[in-house]
């Protein structure tokens, strides 16, 4: 009863930061680093699981949900060091119980595990081959290896980039081409002269320049391939920059 207490009070006293925060929990496309999650805000399914299969009780896996940083196994494979580093962790989080906290260990251990085997397995196969398998976390892992950049956000000149790329070539093998203004600007330099000419050439180059935005959202981002690359980059939490890149605006990751 008492520990049921505690957890209780433990997790009002949570900070729960600003509504911002809460959004961003709630927006997190149920997945933290690659993991699912099934309660929105807490740990991974599969941190959950492996502190109930090394011994925690339900009571202590609640109060560690409640006091630890790290909400998945990735997170916390990274977080300590050695066996002990990550029994001192779990004491910091508050479980008293010797044996607990080896339990911990225990499952933390299993983490580090996990994580170099995915890492040994993700570095023996080919970009092609992690994309097939829609493995998409290993994919922006693999990728912000070989640019070297530590962000995510730091692939979206590279990614931004492939797409024009790709465009431009779909719109040339189609023979799609943007209306010419030529004749009209000469027309018009004959008839008002070469400065309503300029004018008239700069707001042209801004409407093709839109024209091709517009060209290329249609080519790559049809209703049905819009909903399929939703459900796809879901695993990389990169919603919002799906959206922006069709609404042709920046905006940050959802980490």
């Amino acid at each position: 009863m008492e520990d049921d207490q505690r957890v209780s009070r433990a997790q009002e006293e949570r900070p729960r930061g600003s509504q911002g925060s809460l959004d961003e929990t709630s927006l997190a496309l149920s997945y933290v680093n690659g993991e699912p999650v099934s309660r929105p805000g807490g740990f991974s399914d599969l941190l959950r699981s492996s502190l109930r299969s090394n011994g925690l009780t339900s009571v202590e896996v609640s109060y560690l949900e409640a006091n630890l940083e790290p909400r998945s196994c990735r997170a916390l494979a990274t977080e300590a060091a050695t066996f002990e580093g990550a029994m001192r962790l779990a004491r910091m989080a508050g479980i008293t119980s010797k044996v607990s906290q080896e339990n911990f260990a225990r499952c933390w251990y299993e983490c580090i595990a996990a994580m170099e085997a995915l890492e040994k397995r993700g570095s023996q196969q080919s970009l092609a081959e992690l994309a097939e398998k829609k493995d998409f976390e290993a994919c922006t892992e693999a990728l912000m290896g070989r640019l070297g950049v530590q962000q995510k956000q730091d692939l979206l000149p590279l990614l931004r980039g492939m797409l024009g790329h790709l465009a431009e070539r779909q719109r040339l093998a189609s023979g799609v081409v943007p209306p010419s203004p030529s004749k009209v600007l000469s027309l018009l330099s004959a008839t008002y002269g070469a400065e309503i000419a300029a004018k008239a050439a700069s707001q042209a180059k801004a409407d093709e320049a839109e024209w091709r935005r517009r060209w290329t959202v249609r080519a790559l981002f049809s209703a049905d391939v819009a909903l399929a690359l939703q459900k796809d980059v879901n695993t990389l939490g990169m919603r919002w920059w799906l959206l922006s890149l069709c609404a042709g605006c920046d905006v940050q990751f959802i980490s």
